[in-house]
């Protein structure tokens, strides 16, 4: 969490240096017009990426498959559309490494691979639930049995006869 918040002051602050850095190597104006050029790309592409992500999902759906990976294309393409829009050129960056059909398809191939992962963990946790509440059942169940213990005894009120020794 102290990572995300650091991470969430020092963003702007490299974006700020960045923009001046370039700023002064290019000229004011030409950076401002990117920053417009690159805040219309991003709406642009936020309408498209919907539209084409409805068609794709629909078509899946169609088909009776399930649409996760064009949800998952599409989504991308929205943060990648999102990141344009934010003035800077950081965020431009990254948002075009959204927009690269390999980043996308590594991108998805790690959420599928850890998703997998997570169904794993979580499928052999509730094995051990399951198997340790049927080990508190039998445990329970033979507290509540009577404990049996076998064996001879002889009363001690009772006098000692010579038939009574141990005869191994």
């Amino acid at each position: 969490m102290r990572l995300f918040s650091f991470l969430f002051v020092l963003f702007p602050i490299l974006e700020l240096v960045v923009l001046i850095q370039v700023g002064s190597k290019i000229g004011v104006l030409a950076t401002i017009l990117l920053i417009i050029l690159s805040a219309i790309a991003g709406i642009t592409l936020i309408r498209v990426a919907g539209v084409a992500t409805a068609l794709r999902a629909r078509e899946r759906l169609m088909q009776g498959l399930p649409p996760e990976r064009e949800m998952l294309n599409g989504l991308l393409m929205a943060v990648g559309g999102v990141l344009l829009l934010i003035p800077g050129f950081i965020s431009d960056f990254l948002g075009v490494l959204c927009l690269l059909p390999f980043m996308r398809g590594l991108v998805m191939d790690w959420v599928v691979q850890r998703s997998e992962q997570q169904r794993d963990e979580q499928r052999f946790a509730r094995a051990q639930d399951a198997n340790d509440r049927q080990r508190q059942q039998s445990h329970r169940a033979a507290e509540t049995e009577p404990a049996v213990l076998e064996g001879e005894f002889q009363r001690a009120d009772e006098p000692f006869t010579k038939k009574d020794e141990f005869n191994p």
